[in-house]
């Protein structure tokens, strides 16, 4: 018998690559739980089935999951979303009688630059330079504080940077050559722990169906099955694209110093106390606050019909980027391996393919040159 698998956030990379996977499975019977009907926009394609739900409504939420063996939580937002959230979703699912949570964080909880030897059992600490890493610590640790004693099992996923088709970092890139302004550091040799989005699918799977005593309350990093450097990625990319590695210039890295002015702001903004404050400024003051902060922040638009330039100046990279493309250490999955039982499926040559022909039906200037010398 097919498990009914409620994805909340379903409208999502992930969430909705999982619903794709899963309307063709003889094993998986998905939900998509997404919070507006204009989320159901690529959904609806699929004759499945969907409900209407906010991931901070506990009452929606476990109507939303009635009938579920099993729920992925898939939501992504801000650093109040994401930490309040992961209380309120495994409420739901014990309301609804769901057997298990399955909640996706990030291998970000150890940082964008783990230390050498760095595993599951690494302390983690939510006083780092990222909102987002601090989140999904607390996130973490909220849900397996309120799951002790309960009847809904947790089981944690951190998955490293998610790549494929519709991906942000592949259509990133594109728009970067496109553009004429990738960069990257060290020639792009520093190590990319990275995870083809179908083999997150399958170690999601491996979550939902593996028995209580390996995986109930337990963490799991996740990986591809091969050594990935951020050349492996964008190597290839670069010749789709009929252009030598020589415009992909080595950028100026940023240290770490101080959270940005931006990470501040979000953090301030998800406290209780703003929150209130927000709720009484009239609307028309918001929307002119934040059209002119957009406008401060936002570039001027250049030449549409202008041909890209290389500039003579390398890029400036931000601090994130420069901690990942500096990174030396490969995050192990050896424990998913053992204990899921997670044996990735899919191979790099077979997941560029794949991506490949997304980036051909999404119309980028893809050319027939798989022979391209450095230029």
């Amino acid at each position: 018998m097919k498990k009914k698998v409620a994805i909340l956030g379903a409208n999502g990379f992930v969430g909705f690559r999982a619903f794709e996977i899963w309307t063709k499975s003889d094993s998986y019977c998905p939900r998509a739980v997404v919070r507006k009907p204009s989320s159901l926009a690529r959904i609806s394609r699929f004759d499945g089935d969907w409900r209407l739900a906010d991931a901070t409504d506990e009452d929606l939420l476990a109507k939303a999951f009635e009938g579920c063996d099993a729920v992925v939580n898939c939501v992504v937002g801000n650093e109040k979303v994401i930490e309040q959230t992961a209380e309120s979703v495994f409420n739901a699912c014990e309301t609804a009688g769901v057997k298990r949570l399955v909640f996706l964080s990030s291998a970000s909880v150890h940082g964008q630059h783990p230390a050498e030897g760095t595993t599951e059992g690494s302390p983690l600490n939510d006083k780092q330079l990222y909102w987002y890493n601090n989140a999904k610590i607390k996130a973490e640790r909220a849900l397996l504080r309120v799951a002790k004693g309960k009847n809904t099992e947790c089981i944690i996923l951190r998955p490293g940077i998610v790549w494929g088709p519709r991906s942000s970092w592949i259509g990133g890139f594109c728009d970067d050559l496109m553009n004429g302004t990738p960069a990257w550091l060290n020639n792009g040799e520093g190590i990319c722990n990275s995870i083809f989005v179908d083999n997150l699918v399958h170690a999601m799977e491996q979550a939902i169906s593996q028995p209580s005593q390996n995986v109930a309350g337990e963490a799991f990093l996740l990986n591809d099955p091969e050594e990935t450097r951020w050349s492996d990625l964008y190597y290839p990319i670069m010749e789709w694209f009929g252009i030598g590695s020589a415009r992909i210039q080595n950028g100026i890295p940023q240290e770490l110093s101080t959270p940005k002015l931006r990470d501040k702001l979000l953090s301030l903004k998800a406290t209780s106390v703003a929150q209130a404050a927000l709720k009484v400024i009239p609307t028309k003051a918001k929307e002119t606050v934040k059209g002119a902060s957009n406008a401060w922040n936002t570039p001027p638009k250049g030449n549409p019909y202008a041909l890209p330039l290389v500039s003579d100046a390398p890029p400036v990279l931000s601090p994130e980027m420069t901690q990942l493309y500096r990174c030396n250490y490969r995050l192990p999955y050896a424990k998913a391996a053992e204990k899921l039982r997670y044996t990735p499926p899919v191979g790099r040559a077979d997941a560029l393919s794949q991506t490949r022909q997304w980036l051909e039906k999404a119309g980028y200037p893809i050319v027939d040159n798989t022979n391209l010398q450095n230029s």
